[in-house]
């Protein structure tokens, strides 16, 4: 059960309710409406999605005016858009999952302890060599336990940042930015995967690229290709 996907444990809910009711009996008053209720908890959306104006002055101003000064909240918000990779998936990141001469990084999924490679994009490897240049600028080298999700825009010894640290970065992005109000960092994956399907993109890649399938489902896409490609920002359009 633990590592079931949300849409799992809902099916198992309207499983056990009708268990419960055509095979035990029990008199359950309404319980078609409360299977409907269910049905449709299932359905909401729980994250917005970003408009395409919001979205491109978002990223024009991180790239234009704050690429130096939250460098993480930039790296950070690709991550989700480009990648899918989770808020708690990023801050696992060490150096010695980071390979920029193949572009590549390894991602740990914190919920089995599973990996994946994901392909970055220029932009993100960018970000990247800013955070380790500025590391090194402060006298401190970089060394492969180090976590890439740290204070001051640099790597990180020790244990992990909790990935609500994000969310404090990006609040104060807010309230510098108060056009912003209102929007989450986690909102650029779930727009980046309604986008994706939109764009008419195989689905199978697509939860691929998020990761969102039970692990047996994963390891059946992981099967066909251990390098998941970018859904890349185009911040000229």
């Amino acid at each position: 059960m633990k590592n079931s996907s949300v849409n799992q444990h809902f099916q198992y809910i309207h499983q056990f309710y009708s268990w419960l009711v055509d095979y035990l009996e029990l008199p359950i008053k309404n319980h078609l409406k409360k299977l409907n209720k269910l049905s449709e908890a299932k359905g909401d959306r729980r994250f917005k999605v970003i408009d395409d104006a919001t979205l491109k002055d978002f990223y024009h101003i991180l790239e234009t005016y704050e690429k130096y000064y939250f460098t993480r909240l930039y790296l950070s918000a690709l991550f989700l858009y480009e990648n899918n990779v989770r808020l708690s998936e990023q801050v696992l990141i060490q150096a010695k999952d980071i390979d920029l001469e193949q572009s590549t990084v390894r991602i740990i999924n914190n919920k089995g302890s599973r990996t994946r490679l994901v392909k970055i994009s220029g932009k993100v490897k960018e970000l990247i060599e800013i955070i380790r240049d500025k590391t090194i600028r402060h006298g401190i080298d970089v060394t492969s336990e180090m976590y890439l999700i740290g204070g001051h825009d640099m790597f990180k010894r020790g244990i992990p940042h909790g990935h609500k640290e994000l969310g404090v970065v990006m609040r104060r992005f807010r309230k510098k930015y108060p056009q912003f109000e209102g929007r989450t960092l986690y909102e650029h994956k779930h727009t980046s995967i309604t986008k994706q399907f939109n764009s008419g993109i195989d689905h199978y890649q697509i939860k691929q690229r998020a990761d969102h399938s039970s692990i047996k489902t994963t390891e059946i896409y992981l099967q066909q290709s251990k390098v998941v490609n970018p859904f890349e920002m185009k911040l000229d359009e």
